[in-house]
């Protein structure tokens, strides 16, 4: 055994010290380029730096596939809130202070209320049950025909508008979505063209139209004697007799909806207007509240204008008074309270921000603090034998995200369609 062994074992030791030999010369070859590497040369070369890949914004969900939407929980007051009004004027005290405490005396208060700010806001031109219009182009897309029309809007103006009416509709519920901007004309920037499509994929007729003129800030209202805001409020009244007379629609179930600057115009539409049979008020700063920039009812395309002259934005201080009707509500010490309270018991919806993120303070025109606020027309919905009438809902934004936009179109299933 031992005279085996003996030459195997020189062999392994003769085997290992060749191995150690050749890695050493390997290291040392890998050592004498790496320090190679290191030493900058004399003249360095310009080099090329790859752009970082910029980043991959993921695609927003498909707010169309948001189909198991609850609202239920939006007509209840979270109790923090239940029967707190605030410092506003009841909707139930008349303006000689006599207060309203059966239903049917609200129908005289009701006319008190529109007679005042018809007053204040200024008279509508004449509204024709059957408006003048145009089709200019008619098309079929996503299953739908689109006809863009050009509304003719006294005493001078056209409102460009699209038409989109499902194939096979028939006695349908419709909407009329306003927009901030003139997107019937391609010139649209925000998300409320795409609101429009959805509700139409969802069974419903829409009419989307922006402001005459296409900009909120410069409105075309020659020959008009009320408010800008006011004026609006007539166009989408003769927007909803466009609809009523489309032979597609059902005429007792036609809605409204509109964000922000067309928050504002929702809901003097369908405060001013009974022809919409619901209502969604996007963002729109529900009240006049000076804490709150977007609450901005004074700028002169809004309520601050003095009929026939144009005016920049006022500020609120003394070399920057009150002007146009607005300085007429404030100084009556009205609030807009006493517009929704003509919607009863019309349902709506308010779409909002939450007074839980304080960044919102500016970005969001209202929080979940405007109960206070619509606790009024709650008040009077319940002496009218109505609950569950008026609504709000909260987000961290005030972009309209796909749920806000599933949300809306839910509140319009279960009111215009079920």
């Amino acid at each position: 055994m031992m005279g085996i062994d003996f030459p195997l074992a020189r062999w392994r030791r003769g085997s290992l010290i060749a191995a150690i030999f050749f890695l050493g010369i390997c290291g040392c070859e890998r050592r004498s380029t790496s320090t190679a590497t290191l030493t900058p040369p004399s003249t360095p070369a310009p080099t090329t730096q790859t752009p970082a890949p910029a980043p991959v914004t993921p695609p927003a969900p498909d707010w169309a596939k948001l189909t198991n939407i609850d609202i239920s929980s939006a007509f209840e007051p979270p109790q923090e809130w239940q029967d707190k009004f605030g410092a506003y004027r009841s909707s139930l005290l008349s303006y000689d202070g006599t207060p309203v405490t059966k239903a049917e005396k609200w129908p005289a208060r009701r006319a008190e209320i529109l007679q005042r700010w018809q007053e204040i806001l200024g008279p509508w031109p004449q509204l024709d049950a059957k408006p003048r219009y145009t089709i200019v182009e008619t098309r079929e897309e996503n299953g739908s025909v689109e006809k863009r029309i050009d509304i003719d809007l006294p005493p001078r103006q056209t409102g460009h508008a699209v038409l989109t009416i499902p194939k096979g509709a028939q006695h349908c519920g419709a909407v009329l979505v306003l927009s901030a901007d003139d997107e019937a004309a391609g010139q649209g920037v925000h998300a409320t063209a795409d609101l429009a499509r959805g509700l139409a994929e969802r069974g419903f007729i829409t009419l989307l139209i922006g402001p005459p003129g296409g900009n909120p800030r410069k409105p075309e209202t020659e020959g008009v004697e009320c408010q800008p805001l006011m004026y609006l409020a007539y166009v989408a009244a003769v927007c909803a007799n466009v609809l009523a007379d489309q032979p597609e629609v059902d005429a007792t179930k036609i809605g409204v909806v509109g964000h922000a600057f067309a928050g504002k115009w929702a809901m003097f539409a369908s405060c001013f207007c009974e022809r919409f049979a619901c209502a969604v008020w996007s963002e729109a700063a529900i009240v006049i509240d000076p804490r709150k920039a977007s609450a901005n009812y004074g700028d002169p395309w809004f309520l601050g204008r003095f009929i026939g002259t144009v005016r920049a934005a006022p500020r609120r201080d003394d070399d920057h008074p009150r002007i146009g009707a607005f300085a007429a509500i404030y100084n009556a010490g009205l609030n807009l309270n006493d517009l929704h309270a003509l919607m009863a018991p019309r349902p709506l919806l308010v779409m909002a921000g939450t007074k839980r993120l304080p960044s919102l303070a500016i970005t969001s025109a209202d929080d979940e603090g405007r109960w206070t606020v619509l606790n009024h027309t709650i008040a009077v919905n319940r002496l009218l034998g109505y609950d569950h009438r008026v609504g709000m809902l909260n987000h961290a934004s005030h972009e309209m995200t796909p749920e806000w936009k599933a949300q809306i179109a839910r509140f319009f299933t279960l009111r215009l369609h079920e």
